[in-house]
């Protein structure tokens, strides 16, 4: 008697774990997931000797320390790459990327299209998020 009662406890213990360990394997799938990638934003707006915005321009985005052109997105989702050069926003002078969060810098140069400043060229070393 003893022995059937066994096996129906150790029949009971496996059931339990044939559906509880489904769901252990899903929940520790979904924690290890790779989250979305997430980019931070970089900009950088000229500005001209009386403060007026600069808003005809390029701006060539390079890896830091290197005359590379850098792969650079439009969101900080990272999804679509831009075209590099960008074009400064036509209303504020802005010129804006966004990148991997390991990204910490970028050297870019700047071209100058128009207006009082038409064919200045500018590098800047080193532009980062914060400075």
């Amino acid at each position: 008697m003893s022995i059937h009662t066994e096996e129906a406890t150790t029949m009971t213990r496996w059931r339990t774990w044939r559906m509880i360990l489904p769901a252990v394997l899903l929940l520790i799938l979904a924690l290890a997931a790779p989250v979305a990638a997430q980019g931070g934003k970089f900009w950088l707006q000229p500005i001209g000797d009386n403060n007026e915005a600069i808003t005809s321009g390029r701006c060539w985005v390079l890896g830091a320390g290197t005359n590379t052109p850098s792969t650079v997105y439009t969101t900080a989702s990272l999804a679509t790459a831009v075209s590099n050069p960008i074009a400064l926003d036509a209303a504020s002078g802005v010129c804006e990327w966004f990148a991997s969060t390991g990204t910490t810098a970028f050297d870019v140069v700047l071209f100058v299209d128009s207006g009082s400043y038409q064919g200045a060229r500018l590098r800047l070393d080193n532009v980062t998020r914060s400075g």
